[in-house]
């Protein structure tokens, strides 16, 4: 059987030797090959180098379970982990916690009961922000603040006399103070009756 190990970093702990040593004992007396993907730096959410490198081997069926020293070197996002944990899943991989006894290729209740409480939390953290965003919406509006995106303006016929002479989208907006993609929509938009094409 082979497996992935994970290792990361920490805040408070910038090496990950003791976490592999202690991984790689325990597949090692498993009697289980592995792969080591050790992240050299600490970063939030999931878009992590050695991480996603992992994922892509999991979903590609290579590895029968992924191996991490604690829940948290996974990722500490309660969402985050829901996701990956998702991931694992479809593929048919497990999940060892080899410090807090959780082994989800093995299907106890101990895992179980871990995976359910986090699935609850997260989708309990998600009500939370929506419930957060709902109220800071409410209160903005109380207090007259404008919401939505912030409208952009600038002199849309001096932007179309430089097109014709054949100024490029990108020099424009720098010009007119806009994304090169604002001032596509913008162009195509106020011509659009003449059936001029802006690529």
């Amino acid at each position: 059987m082979k497996v992935a190990i994970y290792a990361r970093v920490s805040t408070e702990e910038q090496k990950t030797e003791q976490q592999i040593v202690e991984c790689e004992d325990w597949c090692r007396r498993k009697g289980w090959k592995w792969d080591t993907f050790q992240e050299k730096e600490s970063a939030k959410g999931v878009h992590r180098v050695e991480l996603q490198k992992m994922l892509k081997g999991v979903e590609k069926r290579k590895y029968k379970a992924v191996v991490i020293w604690k829940i948290d070197r996974l990722t500490r996002s309660i969402q985050d982990f829901v996701g990956v944990f998702k991931r694992l899943n479809d593929a048919g991989v497990g999940l060892v916690s080899i410090t807090q006894g959780i082994d989800t290729s093995v299907n106890d209740a101990n895992s179980r009961m871990l995976v359910n409480m986090l699935v609850i939390f997260a989708e309990w953290e998600r009500d939370m922000i929506v419930e957060r965003t709902k109220a800071g919406l409410v209160r903005a509006k109380r207090e007259g603040k404008k919401l939505g995106r912030r409208k952009v303006s600038f002199d849309m016929m001096g932007a179309w006399k430089d097109w014709k002479k054949g100024k490029g989208l990108r020099e424009l907006g720098e010009k007119y103070g806009v994304s090169h993609q604002t001032m596509a929509v913008r162009l195509k938009r106020w011509h659009k009756e003449r059936g001029i094409e802006v690529e």
